[in-house]
């Protein structure tokens, strides 16, 4: 197929005709994240599980009962929106904590991490002695 004559050539970008446009560059301030050491109240039940789970935007937390930990302060706000409904006669007369916690003192990100990742490795820790325990008794069975 052959060009036209007037036809821009546009298989070249020429710079000169490509203007930068770029807003005035205003910093945005970088507001640190606080972190808290909080202890999740004990178990009520029999029925209840033994741990909570906290997620935000697809990060997960998973934090034992009855134990101080320490959490960022988004997964507060979780907890705190984590409300039930209370009904008397039908009707809605208070409402009440699925995840309550006492807040304890601020704490760092470093203690954070260094909790997460000790957390990570009992679980899977936990995980593996369960399966282990599950292989056994399918050894068992047969």
């Amino acid at each position: 197929m052959a060009t036209q004559k007037n036809a821009p050539d546009l298989s070249k970008k020429k710079t000169a005709d490509v203007k930068e446009s770029s807003p005035e560059s205003e910093e945005i301030p970088v507001v640190e994240e606080k972190y808290f050491e909080v202890y999740f109240l004990d178990k009520m039940h029999d029925d209840d599980l033994e741990y909570h789970y906290l997620a935000v935007n697809g990060e997960a937390l998973q934090v034992t009962k009855g134990t101080n930990v320490i959490v960022p302060e988004r997964f507060l706000v979780v907890a705190d929106n984590a409300l039930i409904k209370q009904y008397k006669k039908g009707k809605v007369v208070g409402e009440v904590s699925r995840v309550p916690y006492r807040l304890g003192r601020e704490a760092t990100k470093e203690e954070f991490l260094k909790m997460k990742r000790e957390g990570t490795k009992k679980h899977k820790a936990d995980l593996e002695d369960s399966l282990r325990g599950e292989d056994r008794d399918r050894d068992r069975e047969v």
